[in-house]
């Protein structure tokens, strides 16, 4: 009975620690077990770069996307997305290469665009989108001045072109092959002067302007237009020198300034001379008169210029027709 009493104490006893030995040994041998790592899953990120930060409208830029896959050997066949704002610019360009996808355009207006790209793996079935690039794209360097102030033929002339965009100053030259009409020069400043020599009803001409941006100066071009008018037609020989004689011969030419090239003459209708003399195209009055004027006389004529519809100056001509036996004549005239 007492042998009974002390086993149950002893298995009082050492249960605990038996059961204690074998937890620990079943935690021990569960953590001798080598338990393979979990595969991370796939990944795809997507860099978006441009090549100018600062672009001018019309100017080429180089979009670049540059893809990063990771945890996956699958191809990385997909397309490439590019937008502006909500607006598509490339709608899924396929890419065989896991560099990503290069894209250039001279399409984007002046103003703020805000870029982003996306890829879709057609074999990994990865997606990826990049984050946004914001572009202010500049206006274009631009000439406002095509259509100038006329000109006169024969008279001092300045206009000075404009320019608008870029970064002032600007400089100015023709362009290649061009030149101004004739008499008319153009400084760098853009100061077109000089004193123009024909009448032209729409004279052109082509000019050139580049600003001063100090990476990649902006150059426009742009045709220029200007009427030249010809210089007015105006008869200045309004007293015929020197005064006839009766009977002797004579001749006297009609003088003008202005007006587009040659000029033609004629009498004005109803208007005459003293017998004997006649006024020729050329604007000369000559002959043998046969009668005196009776002191100061005029006559009404027609200057006529080259130009198409030709432009006209009208005057009226004093001359004097003394009589042959040296009489009476009157020389003044009061007008």
């Amino acid at each position: 009975m007492r042998d009974a009493r002390s086993l149950l104490r002893l298995f009082t006893v050492l249960f605990p620690v038996a059961l204690a030995l074998a937890f620990v040994s079943s935690a021990s041998a569960a953590a001798s077990k080598v338990t393979p790592n979990a595969t991370p899953p796939a990944t795809a990120t997507l860099a978006l770069t441009v090549s100018n930060a600062a672009p001018v409208a019309g100017q080429d830029i180089t979009l670049t996307t540059a893809l990063t896959i990771s945890g996956s050997t699958l191809s990385s066949i997909g397309s490439f997305w590019i937008y502006d704002g909500s607006a598509t610019l490339v709608p899924g360009a396929m890419a065989n290469t896991a560099a990503g996808f290069v894209w250039h355009t001279s399409s984007l207006g002046a103003g703020t665009h805000t870029i982003t790209a996306k890829y879709i793996g057609s074999v990994n079935g990865l997606t990826a989108l990049s984050l946004p690039v914001v572009l202010q794209v500049a206006p274009a360097l631009s000439i406002t001045s095509t259509t100038l102030t006329a000109a006169t033929a024969g008279s001092l002339y300045s206009a000075t072109l404009q320019a608008a965009n870029g970064i002032a100053p600007y400089k100015w030259s023709m362009a290649s092959g061009s030149a101004p009409p004739a008499g008319l020069t153009l400084n760098n400043s853009g100061i077109l002067t000089g004193t123009p020599i024909m009448a032209v009803t729409a004279a052109t001409f082509k000019v050139q302007v580049t600003d001063s941006t100090a990476s990649a100066p902006q150059t426009a071009t742009a045709t220029i237009t200007i009427k030249i008018n010809p210089d007015p037609l105006v008869v200045t020989s309004l007293w015929l020198q020197p005064e006839g004689v009766e009977g002797t011969q004579f001749s006297a030419t009609l003088i003008s300034t202005g007006g587009t090239g040659a000029v033609k003459w004629a009498l004005a209708t109803g208007s005459s001379l003293v017998k004997g003399l006649a006024l020729s195209s050329a604007g000369v009055v000559s002959g043998t008169p046969s009668a005196a004027s009776n002191g100061a006389a005029t006559f009404s004529v027609v200057a006529s210029d080259s130009a198409i519809p030709a432009h006209t100056a009208t005057a009226n001509i004093t001359y004097v027709v003394n009589p042959s036996n040296g009489g009476f004549k009157i020389s003044t005239l009061s007008l």
